[in-house]
């Protein structure tokens, strides 16, 4: 992490590391800086062995060559164990036995010679821990100068991970930055806590899709968990996930006037904690005995008891997060904890907020918890009588987030409750799926859907959404008969164009323009912009191709 020429260097491999601070520092600094009270170190340095144990920083000596080597020499006389398939002069193939041969008699007679193999570079703080236990670190990066400039460095704990997408600062401090060696200011930006981040939505892919829903919380997750946070998808279990096995955790929560109990069902891919809500009103109703969709019985009716249904859901999701003790990962283990951000999406998840706030917090929960509410798409907005808030199992006080009045007579004439609505009021952040849709949002009630003031006075930050790079991989493409990167694209295409052509029924013409269309048939999808279209350039030589869902 430190790559310039002046870093403190130490490095942490241990699994069980607690509490610990490393410090390298010169004799002049020590004397000179009351600040740099070290309390407890524990580093490793060759395949997990533990170096220092409750070490102090007592001084420093001239290397050979006149430069200030920075050491840490032990406080204390350690009990080392070294354990090896070979112990020279015994037994010997090579370097093995050789090293436990004669490294032990050398640590017996010198608290410091491991500890000068360890500083290589010559200033810099260089930390690396991998510690799956090491919890509330801070991280400080610094030039020498600031060390004694600054009061503020005073190192409590440290915790970072730099591999694959693992925990890089938890609860981290910028202190300040260093000059490298071209002279310009480097800024080290740390992010602000390696953060537990909890997903919810009604669709997760490839488990559960319909759009673009799907493919956010199938595909976001684990590029979030590469960025180094421990994360956690929590979706409904439609179908009996061959993956997913039961946690066998249940727990009981309201449902309109009844009590309903709940399981989780789990499994860890790429680094994500997939969690699966388990209840009859999403297995059965779903892809149990009826066959059904995963809002209606058929496209374009929902159920009647869709309230019921992600109630449960936000409710679980509250409650994910505190009783799943999951393991599955390296790098992290246990609870996740109060301390997290809800990732909460679209209308399915917006009680969520309302539940932080009504059930968990008076009593002490989620004290630092958030939530950011998601839009993904506005014209879904779960609009409902307004005699049904006595469902929700919310004080009387978010009556006036919810409320409602349209010119539709869908599901009733006259007031209702708005769920995106409250989703909106209610969340400490909302977004949305790019910075263009959010500007629609708050155009005016046609695009903004009758929430265009709620959206305008609360705010909303446009995120664009990012591809799946694994699954949409075109080198490893399961559906396309030919394969290509970027390299190869221009010869690739048109064979899988005629490949196209051919399987549609069209005439096979690598010369004729093929005009594809994938969408819902509806007018926020642009298809009403090209049935007018069509007309236009049928008659030219061209070929459409139209992939629709309802």
């Amino acid at each position: 992490m430190a790559t310039a020429t002046t870093a403190w260097n130490c490095v942490t491999r241990s699994s069980r590391v607690n509490n610990g601070v490393a410090i390298f520092a010169s004799k002049s600094e020590v004397k000179a800086s009351d600040r740099l009270r070290v309390g407890k170190v524990q580093m490793v340095v060759h395949e997990g062995l533990r170096v220092v144990h409750n070490a102090k920083v007592i001084g420093a000596r001239k290397a050979q060559n006149g430069n200030s080597r920075k050491l840490i020499v032990c406080g204390a006389g350690m009990n080392l164990v070294f354990v090896g398939a070979e112990c020279g002069p015994w037994s010997k193939t090579g370097g093995l036995g050789d090293v436990l041969g004669g490294l032990p008699p050398a640590m017996a007679n010198s608290e410091t010679s491991l500890f000068a193999k360890m500083a290589t570079a010559t200033t810099a703080w260089n930390c690396v821990t991998r510690s799956s236990r090491v919890n509330n670190g801070v991280a400080i990066f610094a030039s020498k100068s600031e060390v004694k400039a600054s009061d503020r460095l005073r190192v409590g704990k440290v915790q970072m991970v730099v591999h694959e997408g693992l925990r890089v600062v938890h609860n981290a401090k910028v202190i300040g930055a260093r000059k490298a060696q071209n002279g310009n200011s480097r800024k080290l930006i740390v992010c602000g806590a390696g953060m537990n981040l909890v997903f919810v939505g009604a669709e997760c892919g490839p488990w559960s899709k319909t759009g673009g829903l799907g493919d956010v919380l199938g595909g976001l997750p684990p590029a979030m968990a590469a960025n180094g946070h421990r994360v956690m998808t929590v979706s409904p279990r439609y179908d009996q996930y061959k993956d997913a096995w039961d946690t066998e955790v249940e727990v009981e929560l309201k449902a309109g006037d009844k009590t309903e109990k709940v399981r989780f069902f789990h499994c860890y891919k790429r680094g994500v904690d997939r969690v699966f809500v388990d209840h009859p009103l999403f297995l059965e109703k779903v892809w149990g005995k009826t066959a059904s969709k995963i809002y209606g019985p058929v496209a374009g009716i929902d159920y009647q008891d869709n309230q019921i249904r992600f109630s449960l859901l936000c409710q679980a999701a509250l409650e994910a997060p505190r009783v799943l003790n999951l393991n599955s990962s390296e790098y992290f283990s246990g609870p996740y904890g109060e301390d997290v951000v809800f990732i909460a999406n679209d209308w399915h998840t917006a009680l969520l907020s309302c539940y932080l706030k009504s059930m968990y917090q008076p009593a002490g929960l989620y004290l630092s918890a958030k939530v950011a509410f998601c839009i993904h798409n506005i014209a879904y907005q779960g609009r409902f009588a307004f005699a049904d808030f006595a469902l929700l199992n919310l004080p009387d006080e978010f009556k006036s987030s919810f409320d409602f009045i349209d010119g539709y007579d869908k599901p009733v004439k006259g007031r209702k409750i708005n769920w995106m609505k409250a989703g909106i009021l209610e969340s400490d952040k909302v977004l949305t799926v790019s910075p263009y849709y959010a500007e629609e949002l708050v155009s005016g009630p046609a695009k903004g859907v009758e929430l265009d003031n709620i959206i305008r006075k609360r705010g909303i930050q446009g995120i664009v959404n990012g591809m799946d790079a694994q699954e949409w991989n075109p080198m490893t493409d399961k559906f396309t008969s030919v394969k290509y990167d970027a390299t190869t694209v221009m010869s690739a295409k048109p064979l899988i164009k005629e490949a196209l052509q051919a399987e549609v029924g069209l005439p096979v013409d690598k010369n004729i323009p093929v005009i594809g269309f994938i969408g819902r048939l509806e007018e926020q999808k642009g298809s009403d912009i090209l049935a007018a279209a069509i007309p236009e350039f049928i008659d030219q030589d061209v070929q459409i191709i139209v992939l629709v869902s309802y």
